[in-house]
């Protein structure tokens, strides 16, 4: 078993493009911010006996398509490489939840 977790980070300032592409210089600094209080964990189980990798996050069965190149980079790396089986990441958030679509505000 592995496992992450990733601390929420928004971005106050975003540099837009770069002013030297060799050098990788930004034309303008990003500012940025880490919240301790939010984040996601995820622990992915390396399990031969399943039929076909799964996905949980936050306790409900989900399409692991979208994750399947993620888990195979995860796999690929000399670390893990003695791991076998099929996996099963579970993911679970300490956010708040807004709807998918994002609301208009009324005065």
């Amino acid at each position: 078993m592995t496992t992450a977790r990733a601390h929420t980070n928004i971005a106050l300032i975003k540099y837009w493009g770069k002013r030297d592409s060799q050098l990788i210089l930004p034309y303008t600094s990003s500012i940025s911010m880490t919240l301790d209080e939010f984040y996601t964990d995820t622990q992915v189980v390396f399990d031969a006996a399943l039929t076909a990798d799964e996905l949980y996050l936050d306790g409900t069965k989900r399409d692991v398509t979208k994750v399947a190149t993620v888990l195979d980079w995860c796999v690929s790396r000399p670390m893990n490489r003695a791991l076998h089986g099929l996996r099963r990441p579970i993911t679970s958030q300490r956010l708040p939840v807004w709807p998918a679509r994002p609301q208009r505000l009324r005065p």
